[in-house]
This record gives C-alpha cells, structure tokens and sequence, in this order.
C-alpha cells in the first residue's frame, strides 16, 4: 500500500505540474487574443496547411494531455474549428515532447517511425473530422467555458490560473487513483488470464517471436493500444470529450491498432 500511494502521488504531482504550464499558456494566449474569436476562411487549402499545423504542434509540445486541456479550452472558445482541436489531440496522445525526458527507456533512433506516425494521425484524424463536418459538440464545452471566460473566473492572471487548475484537479486525482490501483490488481490478473487462455497463448508466442517484435507496423499498434490501458490518459479523455466523441475517438485508434496489427500477423 505505501508502494501504491507513492505512485498515486507522484502522478498526482506530475499532472498538477502539467496543468499549471497549460493554465498559464492559456491565460497568456487569453490576455494576447483580448478575448477576440479568429476568423478563419473556410478554405481547404488554408484548413489542410493548418491542420497540419495542428498535428506538429500536438508532437512538439512538451505537455500530455491535462496540460493541453486548459490551452485547448481557450482555443475551442476564441473559436479554433474541432478539427485542429482534433488533430492536436490525437497526435499528442500518441506522441509528444515529455517522452524523451520523462522515459528512462527512450531512444530517439527507436522512434523516429512512430513520431512520424504520430504526425499522421493527427493529420489524418484533422481531414476526417472536416470532411465529415464533426461539430465542438463533441467536446465537453461546459468545462471548457469556466476553463477560459465563466463569468466566475477571476480578474487577475494569477488567479485564474489557480481557479483553472482548481476544475481540472478532481480529474487528475479521480485518474491517479485508478490507473494505480488498476495497475496494482486488475491489470496484471487481465493479462494472466489472457496468457494462460488458448487463444491469447498461442497469438502471443506468434507475435512476440522475433520476426513480429521487430516488425514496424507491431512497434507502431504497441503506443495506441498502450493508451486504453493507462488510466490517466483515458480520464484526460474523457475530461475532454462527451461520450459521443469518446466513442468516435475510440474507434478511430481502435481502427489503427486493428489495421497494424492485421499486417503484422500477415507479414
């Protein structure tokens, strides 16, 4: 049990360090746009360039996903279409600048593919949701509202920061407790049983055989998968989208983690 607090803890302080780089970008880009919406051209050439913007921004960012929420809160109410909201989101949870300083097993040779796919996601992610004209209903615009302007959000910079970080913490520590005592009990039995079942022994000495291990699109579906079984990500999620968005994202990753791992077992 001290073992699991420690954890608890040590993600609690991880994420409140993110959330206030993100409360203080967000109130920053808040006192820089004036409170002024953008006005955009519905364009695709422009919306193509920008969603490509969008996805890089999501893998150059030193923040996860609680760091984003205040920044993508600003952005959603100063009027930024959900399709760059979309694509920031997708490329960053699969990939963003934190790993490489916060992985002790990180090698940047090891993952050049999957910051490229990274990237790819988050683009492909941004057309999808133009094309198919998905609405900021998908977003939990309620939260994002007392994030950026709530007529109760205090005058003074530092403040809003505190009072921002305030309505995000509940989540973060909802989230450190349950990936902690997922991890702890839950996980570890899931994949025993999975292990020990005929169908999970025999697809698990295929694919960790040597040819799978080192197979490229194997390396890629191990990141997306890993994104459902850390809790922390999945409350981040679900702090960001409502339950339709939730379900339309995770069919997209699930879609991806499907299509890799099929070519895996075929090559």
């Amino acid at each position: 049990m001290p073992v699991l607090t420690a954890d608890i803890i040590s993600i609690i302080i991880f994420n409140m360090l993110q959330v206030a780089v993100g409360c203080i970008l967000s109130v920053m880009i808040c006192h820089l746009r004036d409170k002024k919406k953008l006005t955009l051209p519905d364009n695709l050439l422009i919306d193509t360039l920008l969603i490509s913007l969008s996805s890089l921004a999501g893998v150059l960012l030193p923040l996860d996903m609680f760091g984003l929420i205040p920044v993508i809160a600003t952005a959603v109410i100063l009027g930024v279409k959900f399709q760059f909201i979309g694509s920031i989101l997708t490329s960053n949870l699969v990939f963003n600048m934190l790993l490489p300083f916060t992985s002790t097993v990180f090698i940047w040779e090891a993952n050049i593919s999957r910051i490229a796919f990274s990237f790819f996601l988050g683009f492909i992610a941004g057309i999808l949701l133009k094309l198919f004209k998905v609405k900021e209903g998908m977003l939990r615009l309620g939260l994002f509202g007392k994030l950026a302007f709530s007529r109760n959000t205090p005058k003074s910079a530092g403040k809003r920061v505190l009072y921002n970080m305030g309505l995000i913490i509940p989540f973060i520590v909802a989230g450190a407790i349950a990936n902690a005592f997922f991890q702890q009990y839950v996980y570890m039995d899931l994949m025993t049983l999975f292990y020990t079942s005929p169908f999970g022994s025999s697809t698990t000495s295929y694919l960790m055989g040597s040819s799978s291990t080192s197979n490229p699109f194997f390396l890629l579906a191990m990141p997306l998968a890993s994104i459902f079984t850390d809790l922390i990500k999945v409350t981040s999620i679900l702090t960001v989208f409502r339950i339709r968005g939730l379900l339309l994202f995770t069919a997209y990753f699930g879609f991806w983690i499907a299509l890799l791992t099929g070519i895996t077992v075929i090559f």
